[in-house]
């Protein structure tokens, strides 16, 4: 997650920030600490329910649809884009929907063998390279 954050920020332009973020376990000196702080400030990175950023944490296929997502609409990108989830066996969670909704109508995000989704499950790097590499060139 410190790196999805760190990549995004550096395609940003590395933009200054204030430099602190609201999270326990983002240290001041990491090499993702500006990142987190300016994904923070623009709302395009979340933590979890208890206090933490978790950059050490792999991301899930719904959080890395989330991030992209976010940071389209920041940058002024093309977010209207819309999927039909209805062909998955599996959902999204409510608060990442409209997101992976959002990357799966944009082809950033498709499902896995079995008709499945796997929102919540991890992103492997493969799929995160992919899922990068699609939205960069959009």
């Amino acid at each position: 997650r410190g790196m999805l954050a760190t990549i995004l920020w550096r395609q940003a332009g590395a933009p200054e920030t204030r430099g602190t973020t609201p999270f326990q376990d983002v240290a001041p000196g990491a090499y993702y600490a500006e990142a987190v702080a300016w994904g923070v400030e623009r709302g395009i990175l979340q933590g979890y329910d208890n206090g933490c950023f978790g950059p050490d944490d792999p991301i899930t296929r719904e959080q890395l649809a989330a991030l992209l997502y976010r940071f389209a609409r920041v940058q002024g990108l093309d977010a209207a884009a819309v999927g039909d989830l209805s062909v998955f066996a599996d959902q999204p969670s409510e608060w990442a929907a409209e997101a992976v909704r959002w990357a799966v109508g944009a082809k950033i995000l498709s499902g896995r063998d079995g008709g499945v989704l796997d929102p919540r499950g991890r992103a492997s790097r493969a799929e995160t390279a992919a899922m990068l590499t699609r939205f960069l060139q959009k």
